[in-house]
């Protein structure tokens, strides 16, 4: 598993081999029209990481994964990305969006690798993106 190398040995150059794109997703006002606000994705910026895929049976057997969790993201530090809010960040690697399941974890608490859990949206629909 690609945690365990990386608590143990740190993030290498070779591991930041996905290029992502982080999005804050902001909702407007509904209008009659319409009973779905408006969303919109704000683009962060684009980040060079490492993603590991989570199986069903990996969840099973891990209590530190959340249920929805699909992929784990591993960062270099970033002070920009340290914050970042749950449920309200997206991912997009490749052509699907993935939600921010969890707080972004400072590992060790170094400064060095920061860890983020996503849930896989698919497309980002209004009423995909409501959820």
């Amino acid at each position: 598993m690609l945690y365990k190398r990386i608590e143990k040995y740190g993030l290498c150059a070779s591991d930041l081999n996905k290029e992502i794109s982080l999005y804050s997703r902001t909702l407007g006002y509904s209008t009659p029209d319409t009973l779905e606000p408006q969303v919109t994705l704000t683009l962060i910026d684009k980040f060079m990481c490492a993603v590991e895929t989570i199986s069903p049976s990996a969840k099973l057997f891990d209590v530190n994964i959340k249920g929805g969790t699909t992929h784990i993201a591993y960062f270099q530090f970033s002070e920009r990305i340290k914050d970042l809010e749950v449920k309200k960040t997206f991912m997009k690697l490749g052509d699907s969006y993935y939600k921010l399941n969890s707080s972004p974890m400072n590992l060790n608490e170094n400064n060095r690798v920061l860890i983020m859990e996503f849930e896989k949206r698919g497309l980002t629909t209004n009423k995909e993106s409501l959820a």
